[in-house]
């Protein structure tokens, strides 16, 4: 339902069309993207993936031999129900029990913040939980020692929170990954407002776009009539030495970051994705980091590699179990300084600086350190900020307030009215 009286697109300006359409404009613009701009293509919003996740039902998921998490249908039972990981499931449903002992409310990435807690293991009412799961399953033995230690548990358990958000990062149709289909204006209708935007601000700006969001719904504007290809992620195809092995033994060809951003519109994932994993190598060398299609296993990745003799071969890195994403309100934090995640921050700090104006999209201002760079790095006493919510929360109006920002009460689907003009 949409609230009454609201501002339009309009109001958010736009410039002139270059000279040149070939070439690429001077000037820079900045968006943020939060998890409620993929809320009108039916991803679930915070609250309901909190729900999702405390109401977890260790019986309607399985995990398979390779250690891949997928959910059952209603009547069908787990087929791996003897596997070890067929247990863990169940230590995962006691300790949301346990969080919930000293916290009112199920927030998830508070309660992946409770599972990385070091300190957790010293905590008494764990080691009494843990002790008894153990007896529960019979899993006393010294021989159990190792897989269903305290330590090994929380670890366990830590990878299979990550695999329940991935599993349940779907959008109203059951869908996470799309096919390449080009969609033609007006469509995506849910979208068409933003996408006018959008289309108008590409004109005279390189628009950066930064998302929080793990999902790869914003990719499937790249086929469209606004974007027309004109969309750069960091990640290339072409020239790479990655490859996927299918069920049918092809090898298939992975896109792997090489920090090429170069279109007119620029997409950041700050957060990681649901398609993004990393490449561990044998001989510990950095870490790569690759894009998987639909149908791909995860532990089929290889690098086509050099060896002593100078022959190649294939490197498989089989220890993928999820996605390369963050989560915990304080933990993901730890990570903006490091890999893949230093460099897209890098361009996020620096994209601040140099654009005219920013736009933030269904982000629920929570995240502190993200505010804090908004904050340091955009000249917001100069420069435009406009922040695009519905049903903007407290936490929303107090950085719109710092900010000077201007809130509008809408949703992406609303069509851009009138001309938009510049400031």
């Amino acid at each position: 339902m949409m609230p009454k009286e609201v501002p339009e697109w309009s109001e958010i300006p736009d410039h002139n069309i270059p000279e040149e359409q070939g070439k690429l404009p001077s000037k820079h613009t900045s968006l943020l993207l939060g998890a409620g701009f993929s809320v009108n293509q039916g991803y679930p919003t915070a609250n309901q993936l909190n729900d999702r996740i405390k109401d977890f039902d260790p019986e309607k998921y399985s995990i398979s031999g390779e250690g891949n998490l997928f959910k059952l249908s209603d009547s069908e039972k787990d087929p791996f129900w003897f596997y070890s990981d067929a247990k863990r499931k169940h230590f995962l449903k006691e300790l949301i029990h346990l969080f919930l002992q000293s916290n009112s409310e199920f927030d998830y990435e508070e309660f992946y913040d409770f599972l990385v807690d070091p300190s957790l293991l010293e905590n008494d009412a764990f080691k009494a939980t843990a002790q008894a799961f153990r007896k529960k399953f019979n899993l006393e033995s010294d021989d159990h020692l190792f897989e269903y230690g305290d330590s090994r548990l929380v670890d366990k358990t830590i990878t299979l929170v990550n695999q329940i958000i991935e599993v349940l990062l779907v959008d109203g149709q059951g869908r996470n990954f799309y096919k390449p289909i080009h969609q033609m204006k007006p469509l995506p209708h849910e979208y068409t407002g933003f996408l006018q935007l959008l289309e108008k601000l590409g004109k005279d700006s390189i628009v950066h776009i930064h998302s929080l969001n793990h999902d790869i719904f914003f990719e499937t504007f790249c086929h469209t009539d606004w974007i027309n290809s004109e969309l750069s992620n960091g990640f290339e195809e072409l020239g790479s030495k990655f490859y996927a092995r299918m069920e049918d033994s092809v090898m298939i060809r992975l896109a792997y970051f090489n920090d090429k951003y170069d279109a007119r519109f620029r997409l950041y994932k700050l957060h990681g994705s649901i398609d993004q994993f990393p490449f561990r190598h044998e001989d510990g060398s950095p870490t790569e980091y690759i894009k998987i299609k639909k149908g791909v296993n995860i532990s089929n990745l290889y690098k086509e590699v050099y060896n002593e003799e100078r022959e190649y071969y294939y490197e498989n890195d089989f220890t993928n179990y999820y996605a390369d994403f963050l989560s915990g309100t304080s933990n993901k934090i730890l990570s903006y300084d490091r890999g893949y995640y230093k460099v897209v921050f890098t361009h996020f700090v620096e994209n601040l600086k140099n654009s005219e104006q920013l736009i933030i999209v269904g982000y629920g201002c929570r995240d502190s350190k993200i505010n804090e760079l908004i904050l340091e790095n955009f000249d917001f006493g100069n420069k435009p900020v406009f922040i695009v919510d519905p049903y903007p929360s407290e936490h929303v109006k107090i950085l719109a307030d710092k900010l000077g920002a201007k809130i509008i009460e809408q949703t992406p689907d609303r069509p851009l009215l009138g001309i938009i003009d510049s400031i």
